[in-house]
C-alpha cells in the first residue's frame, strides 16, 4: 500500500514538474525585417509564439493601431523550429504601415501570460512629401456633406493617387472624389484625391480613412494610411423637418425647343418642361420633392413625369442632380405661366433655413391658325428683305460699272470732251441728274465725299478747259488728277 501510494505521489510530482517546465517555456517573440522605412511603405513583422495555449492569430493588435495600419499576411498554427525543439510553434506575419513620420514604437504585445519586447522604428519622408490631410470642416452638421482631401507632392508626371471605391468608412456615408494633378511653379506636381462624407450621428466621432494608393506609371509604389481624426458633428435645430435637405440646393428649368417658332408653343402639340434640381448631397433622394407643386388646370394639362437621377463627383464636391422631364399640353392661346416652384434647404454656413423660388419663363401659346399667320407674315417680310437687298446690290453693281467705264474712258481718250462724258457717267453712278453742270457736280461731290484744297483747283481747271477756247491747262495732267480722285474717293 505504501509503495503504490509512493508511486502515485511521485507520478503526480513528475507531471506537475513537466507542466511547470512547459508553462515556463511559453514565449512571445516579435521580429522586424528593418527598423527604418519610408512613409507609405511597410515594416514586416513576424510574431512567434512558443508553447502557447491560445491561438496566436487571436492576439489583440489594437496597440498598433494608433501609429500603424495592420495588414495580416498569414498565420501558421503548428510549426517546428530548431531553436525550440519539441515545442509547439505558432507564427503570425504582419505588415505595418506607419501613419506618420518620425520615431515610432511597436509596443509590447501580450498573450497567454507571455509578453513580447517593444521595438522602435523610424519612418522617413522618402522621395515624396508626406501626404497632407485636410477637411472642409471639423464641425459638420448631421446630414451635411463635407470633404476630406489627401494631397501629395511628387516630381513624377506619371504619378497618381487612387482609392478603392469598395472601401467603407465606418460611421460615415462616403463617395470618392475625382483625382487631380496640378503642376506647381517649381516643376513638381500636386496630386489630390478625397472623399465626400456624410454622417447621421451627432457628437464626437473618430474618422478613420482607408488606404490611399500612390503609383507611378501604373505600378503601385506606396500605400498611405492616416491617423484617426476627431470631428464633432452638430445636431440640426429641433424645428427642422426630417425631409429638409442640408446644403445648398439650386433649381432651373428649360424647354425642348430649338428655334424661334418652336418657342411659340402650340395647343396641338406635346411639349416638355425640364426641371432640374442640384445639391451637395450623396443621394439624389435627399433633394426636396417638388412634383406635388405641379398640377393641371384649365390652361395646362400635365402628363406622367419621367425623372433622371445622377451623382457627379468633381475634385472638390459631390453633386446630386435630378431632372424631371414634365410633358404638358397648353389648352389655350396666349401667355402661359407655368407653376412657380418653391423649396427650402438648411444652409450650414449661416445655420438658417433658406428659401429658393423659381418662376419659369412665360411661354407664348398659339393655335395652328395663328402660327400659320405668323409664318406667312415672316415669309412676306423675308421676301421683302431679299428684294431690298437685291435692289441695293444691283445699284452697287451699276455704280461700280459706271465708275469703271468713266475711268476707262479717261485712260483711253485724254481730251477735253472726255471730261464731259466722264462727269455724266459719274453722275449716273451716283444716281444724280445726268445732264448736270460741272459746278453742280463739284458741289454734290464735295457734299458726299472728302475733298481738299486741290479739289477746288481741279474743278476750276476743268471749267477753264471746258468753257474757254484757249486753255493753258495740261489735259493729260487733269485727266490723271480726275482718275486719282475717282479711285480714292472716301465718304464723309
Amino acid at each position: 500500500m505504501v509503495t503504490r501510494l509512493s508511486k502515485r505521489i511521485a507520478l503526480l510530482l513528475l507531471l506537475s514538474a513537466i507542466a511547470s517546465i512547459s508553462h515556463a517555456a511559453s514565449q512571445l517573440l516579435m521580429f522586424t525585417d528593418k527598423v527604418e522605412t519610408e512613409i507609405g511603405r511597410p515594416i514586416r513583422v513576424e510574431l512567434i509564439g512558443v508553447s502557447l495555449k491560445l491561438k496566436l492569430a487571436a492576439i489583440n493588435l489594437n496597440a498598433f493601431n494608433k501609429d500603424f495600419a495592420v495588414i495580416t499576411d498569414y498565420a501558421i498554427d503548428d510549426a517546428s523550429d530548431d531553436r525550440w525543439p519539441k515545442q509547439s510553434i505558432q507564427i503570425l506575419k504582419l505588415k505595418l504601415y506607419p501613419r506618420k513620420t518620425g520615431r515610432l514604437t511597436l509596443p509590447a504585445l501580450f498573450i497567454d501570460n507571455s509578453q513580447s519586447k517593444a521595438i522602435t522604428i523610424t519612418a522617413l519622408t522618402g522621395e515624396t512629401a508626406p501626404p497632407a490631410l485636410t477637411l472642409s470642416t471639423h464641425n459638420p452638421y448631421i446630414r451635411q456633406q463635407f470633404v476630406v482631401h489627401i494631397s501629395v507632392t511628387s516630381n513624377n508626371l506619371s504619378a497618381r493617387l487612387s482609392i478603392n471605391e469598395d472601401d467603407k468608412i465606418a460611421g460615415f456615408e462616403s463617395r470618392p472624389l475625382a483625382f487631380t494633378r496640378t503642376k506647381l511653379k517649381d516643376g513638381s506636381y500636386r496630386l489630390q484625391i478625397g472623399w465626400a462624407l456624410t454622417t447621421f450621428k451627432t457628437g464626437v466621432q473618430s474618422l478613420e480613412l482607408p488606404a490611399v494608393g500612390y503609383s507611378v506609371s501604373g505600378v503601385s509604389r506606396k500605400q498611405y494610411f492616416f491617423p484617426a481624426t476627431t470631428i464633432k458633428v452638430e445636431p440640426l435645430p429641433l424645428y427642422l423637418p426630417p425631409t429638409i435637405p442640408v446644403g445648398k440646393v439650386s433649381i432651373h428649368s428649360s424647354f425642348d425647343q430649338t428655334s424661334f417658332l418652336a418657342t411659340i408653343l402650340s395647343t396641338d402639340s406635346l411639349h416638355y418642361w425640364n426641371l432640374t434640381l442640384k445639391g451637395n448631397m450623396s443621394n439624389t433622394y435627399r433633394l426636396p420633392p417638388v412634383l406635388r407643386q405641379i398640377k393641371s388646370n384649365n390652361k395646362i394639362s400635365f402628363l406622367a413625369i419621367n425623372s433622371t437621377r445622377t451623382v457627379n463627383a468633381s475634385d472638390d464636391q459631390l453633386v446630386s442632380q435630378v431632372t424631371h422631364s414634365i410633358p404638358f399640353k397648353a389648352l389655350r392661346s396666349g401667355l402661359l405661366s407655368l407653376p412657380k416652384i418653391q423649396l427650402q434647404y438648411f444652409d450650414p454656413a449661416s445655420g438658417k433655413i433658406k428659401t429658393v423660388a423659381h418662376q419659369p419663363q412665360r411661354q407664348l401659346v398659339l393655335g395652328s391658325f395663328w402660327k400659320s399667320v405668323i409664318v406667312i407674315i415672316l415669309a412676306s417680310l423675308l421676301a421683302w428683305l431679299i428684294f431690298i437687298i437685291y435692289k441695293k446690290a444691283q445699284k452697287i453693281k451699276y455704280s461700280r460699272l459706271m465708275y469703271q467705264q468713266a475711268i476707262t474712258l479717261l485712260n483711253e481718250q485724254k481730251n477735253i470732251q472726255t471730261f464731259r462724258e466722264a462727269i455724266r457717267l459719274i453722275a449716273s453712278a451716283e444716281y444724280w441728274v445726268t445732264n448736270i453742270t460741272l459746278t453742280q457736280w463739284c458741289d454734290m461731290w464735295s457734299e458726299k465725299y472728302k475733298t481738299g484744297m486741290d479739289f477746288k483747283t481741279l474743278c476750276k481747271a476743268l471749267s477753264d478747259s471746258l468753257y474757254q477756247s484757249q486753255s493753258q491747262h495740261d489735259v493729260s495732267k487733269l485727266t490723271h488728277q480726275l482718275i486719282v480722285l475717282l479711285e480714292n474717293k472716301a465718304r464723309l
